[in-house]
């Protein structure tokens, strides 16, 4: 994967670029001056939708090649699309933390005794070089019984080179009952009804 970037013109503020369909961007890491940069909307979101925060590509700034990740994005709240980007620069010897996601695989067998699947984490931060970052962790459902309601994050099977700085004791994934929600959900209502009814009564009071 390769993403082209310049050297931005702080002249141009980044409202302006925004406009132009460019985001504002900044290149820093590994030892190295940092370079403010402008890059393509478009070209970005391609390469962000295939290397997310995990994977390691080729940033081409005005002809000289980078590996990076990308560190950091920040987003308009209300339309959603990217006013920043950070990109760090990686060394293929060096450990690195980013965010990977988590991908959850096969089936609880206490889905289909009344029970429900919360997953408590959907990304975990690692640590590990360039190559051997994987591009997610699997944790497997099918280890989550009525007996073992709970995966932690030392039950996991981490690949070879790669570690978390999560403690061990962090829920990835847990087990609840469908009735003891419902039940909740009732109590709830039922104290709704009960404080509108008695609502009620006391402006008809009043009305008397």
């Amino acid at each position: 994967m390769e993403l082209k970037a310049k050297k931005r013109d702080l002249k141009i503020s980044a409202k302006n670029l925004i406009k132009d369909r460019k985001v504002p961007a900044i290149f820093y890491g590994n030892s190295l001056e940092p370079v403010a940069l402008e890059v393509e909307k478009n070209n970005f979101e391609k390469v962000y939708s295939d290397a997310g925060y995990s994977h390691v590509f080729s940033l081409d700034i005005d002809g000289e090649k980078k590996d990076v990740v990308i560190k950091d994005i920040q987003f308009d709240p209300i339309k959603d699309f990217p006013t920043h980007i950070d990109f760090y620069a990686v060394s293929q010897d060096v450990e690195i933390e980013v965010e990977t996601p988590i991908e959850f695989i096969g089936e609880s067998p206490a889905e289909k005794t009344g029970f429900n699947v919360n997953h408590n984490l959907s990304e975990i931060k690692i640590s590990a070089k360039p190559k051997n970052l994987p591009e997610n962790i699997e944790v497997n459902l099918e280890n989550l019984t009525e007996e073992n309601h709970v995966i932690y994050i030392k039950d996991i099977s981490f690949p070879e080179g790669v570690k978390t700085s999560l403690d061990e004791n962090d829920v990835v994934v847990s087990l609840s009952k469908q009735q003891e929600e419902k039940e909740e959900e009732t109590a709830g209502a039922e104290e709704k009804t009960g404080q509108e009814t008695a609502g009620a009564e006391e402006k008809t009071e009043q009305e008397k």
